[in-house]
């Protein structure tokens, strides 16, 4: 599957496009993320032309479903940010050190314009605290190596689990209830033992994260989707 990333004017909007060529597509669709940016699937005997014609016919179906999307969630003072289920208003004090989590609130010190980035960093290093540990706990009780975990922020998977036994996770799982983040770090473990999502590969994850399913079901609602909205 080839990828292009463009980017399409809607309403005076720029907003990023991410052209994709498809084995598996039997048409052309459109998908609407909820940061906002478009996927644009054709299958492989469609020309890109063509799809990219497709695309500009649709802007006014675009434009109303771009109007719908919430409003994302800056970084920046003032502004509450669920971690780990719970919600943190980011507070901004010049004169702090590192950030500081207190029961309701993350105090960030520094410039007033390294704040969105200091909250990042604090986001991911907690992302990687919480789930490299997890990880290595479930792939110890199945006997498995890992040979490296990786933070990073992918825009379509909550996380993945390479044939040679490297994981990754999403930084924004750190935002979601942690029974969330329990279960996708089950699911990329469970992936060391299978390379698929057999019957075999569900009764791994339920041994590792028993009663997983609500969690699932979050993660591919409105929740997960929601998760992109903040910084």
């Amino acid at each position: 599957m080839n990828d292009g990333a463009r980017a399409l004017d809607v309403g005076g909007r720029k907003v990023p496009v991410q052209v994709r060529r498809s084995a598996r597509a039997r048409r052309m669709r459109i998908e609407i993320t909820t940061d906002g940016a478009i996927a644009l699937v054709h299958p492989q005997r469609v020309p890109e032309r063509e799809a990219l014609r497709f695309l500009d016919s649709q802007r006014d179906w675009l434009r109303e479903r771009l109007a719908r999307l919430p409003e994302p969630v800056p970084f920046r003072p003032g502004a509450v940010v669920p971690v780990q289920g719970r919600p943190l208003r980011l507070v901004h004090d010049p004169a702090a050190g590192r950030p500081r989590r207190e029961p309701d609130t993350l105090v960030v010190g520094g410039a007033a314009a390294d704040f969105a980035d200091a909250v990042a960093a604090w986001l991911i290093d907690l992302a990687a605290e919480t789930m490299a540990p997890h990880a290595l706990d479930h792939a110890r009780a199945i006997g498995k190596p890992v040979r490296r975990i990786f933070i990073g922020n992918p825009r379509s998977r909550w996380g993945s689990c390479s044939a040679t036994a490297r994981l990754m996770f999403s930084w924004r799982l750190i935002l979601a209830p942690p029974e969330v983040l329990d279960y996708v770090v089950a699911h990329e473990v469970a992936h060391l033992v299978h390379r698929n999502h057999s019957a075999d590969f569900w009764k791994l994850v339920e041994r590792l994260e028993p009663g997983f399913a609500p969690a699932r079901a979050w993660l591919k609602g409105d929740g997960g989707r929601g998760l992109h909205l903040y910084g």
